[in-house]
């Protein structure tokens, strides 16, 4: 680790040291959220409802994707860490070519099997009738792209393994650029007139882009992450010791996929309008999220070099200036909400009963916003301080004990309203459980 580095870490100012750590992280993570937020305002340009649920349909499969290429990603991003750390550099190669195989194989099983059975799948992932034939042709695309989604992941955590944010960063914005700039063109009849399959088609182009460019860098020399495509250097051992880190993450991020999954499932039995709806509001709270997601990959390193360093004054300084940072933000983000529900789903459709349902929805997750904050700060206190098992807890909690059962439960009681309260009710015991799990950490910290 680099002189830079170390003061940053362990003598700058905390909140200068917080903020130089988290923003490029915040801007890489708010860019991928952009893409699937630029796809749902452009679809609902095209006013058709079925097509705009299609793609909240096929939001859950692109996060599952996405959650391959993290849990590989952060797997190997770690063990390469070490063994630069440990100046091992004849096994970074190793590495990264053991994680670049896994994931092109990965990629290429996963599509195959998609594609296959999309037709059954669809189905259980919340396509109505009338939305059926749209999510078809909206999801064979994405499928289509799956091996740049996941490569796009594990590259992008790699590289921030050797310390590199700005290159990712870049990358990634480049694609939703290119993305931004693409969709009007392949969609409307002023350009190729594809709508819905333009939409799909500019997506995994601009992914592939990014792609490129991350790939471009791997294969610089100068790199320590230097790839190596035409020298066989597959390790099992590696592979084993990345798969072992990467699952947890990739199980954490599943299980998001897998709770829209189910809200879309749930959705679905009371028609087109609220699984567009829903799709609208999770799209829109989705850039809010990942910008606290953002955040929290740059305070994890923070309070985990501080804690190594025993220096628990820091660690104490950036709790609670990220509580009050995170805080902020999500009330400011909940108010935005209650104000401008309304217009907020008029950014994408004019339909009254979408709008109806849309709004419904943002007051039912604005309730919950300002817990959301705390509750993330403290996952990612017991990630960086090497309590696995609470952060775990934590992480599954809200998006699977909590979540869950209470999407399954509630409509059977209020119907969709029961639907949409689910999210807040989550949020809410998770505060509390957020509250007492962080209390018995700090009474051990600092005592």
């Amino acid at each position: 680790m680099d002189e830079k580095r170390k003061y940053l870490l362990g003598v700058e100012n905390v909140q200068k040291a917080l903020l130089l750590l988290a923003i490029p992280s915040i801007i890489g993570m708010v860019t991928n959220g952009i893409y699937n937020f630029v796809d749902a305002l452009f679809v609902g340009m095209l006013d058709n409802t079925a097509m705009l649920a299609s793609v909240t349909v096929a939001f859950p499969m692109v996060m599952l994707m996405g959650a391959i290429g993290q849990g590989l990603g952060v797997g190997a991003g770690s063990l390469i860490s070490r063994q630069l750390g440990k100046k091992e550099f004849d096994m970074v190669p190793k590495s990264v070519f053991t994680v670049m195989f896994a994931a092109i194989v990965l990629s290429i099983v996963g599509s195959v099997l998609l594609i296959r059975n999309l037709a059954e799948i669809l189905p259980f992932f919340g396509a109505t009738p009338d939305a059926f034939e749209y999510a078809i042709i909206y999801t064979k695309w994405m499928i289509i792209g799956m091996i740049s989604t996941i490569l796009n992941m594990t590259m992008s955590n790699m590289l921030r393994a050797e310390g590199d944010v700005k290159f990712p960063m870049i990358a990634i914005m480049s694609g939703a650029i290119l993305n931004i700039v693409l969709d009007p063109i392949f969609m409307f009849e002023w350009g190729l007139n594809l709508q819905l399959s333009g939409a799909a088609i500019a997506t995994v182009i601009s992914h592939f882009v990014t792609t490129g460019l991350l790939f471009i860098r791997l294969l610089d020399k100068k790199s320590a992450l230097r790839f190596n495509p035409f020298k066989w250097d597959f390790n099992f051992k590696i592979a084993f010791e990345i798969f072992a880190m990467g699952i947890v993450v990739f199980f954490r991020q599943a299980l998001v996929s897998m709770s829209f999954l189910f809200i879309n499932f749930v959705a679905a039995k009371y028609g087109t309008d609220i699984v567009a709806s829903i799709g609208i509001v999770q799209r829109t709270n989705g850039l809010i999220i990942y910008v606290l997601i953002g955040y929290s990959q740059g305070l994890l390193p923070f309070v985990g070099y501080n804690y190594g360093a025993q220096n628990f004054e820091r660690i104490k300084q950036a709790i609670k200036y990220s509580t009050i940072w995170a805080s902020v933000f999500t009330v400011c983000a909940a108010t935005i909400m209650f104000i401008f529900a309304r217009q907020l789903v008029m950014m994408f459709t004019m339909d009254e009963s979408v709008i109806y349902y849309g709004r419904r929805m943002f007051y039912a997750i604005a309730v919950g916003l300002p817990f959301v904050g705390y509750y993330q700060v403290v996952t990612v206190l017991f990630q960086a301080v090497g309590k696995v098992k609470e952060s775990f807890v934590l992480s599954v909690a809200r998006q699977g004990f909590l979540l869950l059962p209470l999407v399954y439960f509630l409509p059977k009681v209020w119907g969709y309203n029961g639907l949409f309260a689910s999210t807040p009710i989550a949020d809410f015991i998770s505060l509390f459980l957020a509250i007492i799990l962080a209390n018995n950490l700090q009474k051990k910290l600092f005592a």
